[in-house]
């Protein structure tokens, strides 16, 4: 493998050095961050640098990318109630996937035992939380036998994460 971590104070160039040296590579390029504000200003350092995104370059928050090419690709695989659903994002604060039990105290349902309200709220469509969706991804890599990280793999040679 050949990775790199690069540590570097803000304002420094990071993203203008990843962004460079994603429009050097001619093989297909993920570049994920955590917020829509960053993914924006990713995509406008290329249009800077470049005149426009290449066309062997992806830009994806964290959220979406695990949605596409984690979740929605194994869903079926994961429970079979799931497949032909579309799976949203639903962002919660706190714990979620709990109840309230007749003693008054707070219950989460299992993984096992109640596999859709661990993993989903259903209130408006099937929505995974977001506690939920890296472990939902990790299960599912777990349960493939690799194959989630060996697609992403073939369909992005080169990650490149901008914190």
């Amino acid at each position: 493998m050949n990775n790199k971590l690069i540590i570097a104070c803000a304002g420094s160039g990071k993203t203008t050095h990843l962004v460079k040296t994603a429009l050097s590579t001619k093989e297909r390029v993920l570049i994920t961050t955590f917020t829509e504000a960053n993914r924006n200003e990713i995509e406008h350092k290329f249009i800077e640098e470049n005149g426009s995104v290449p066309s062997n370059i992806a830009i994806q928050t964290l959220i979406s990318f695990l949605l596409e090419h984690g979740v929605r690709p194994f869903q079926g695989t994961m429970n079979p109630d799931l497949f032909d659903i579309s799976i949203g994002f639903h962002l919660i604060e706190g714990k979620s996937g709990t109840f309230t039990g007749s003693d008054e105290k707070q219950y989460s349902y299992g993984e096992h035992k109640d596999f859709i309200k661990h993993y989903f709220s259903t209130k408006g469509g099937i929505k995974i939380y977001s506690d939920k969706l890296a472990k939902f991804v990790v299960r599912s890599n777990e349960k493939t036998k690799g194959e989630v990280i060996n697609r992403i793999a073939s369909i992005f040679p080169n990650i490149f994460i901008d914190e």
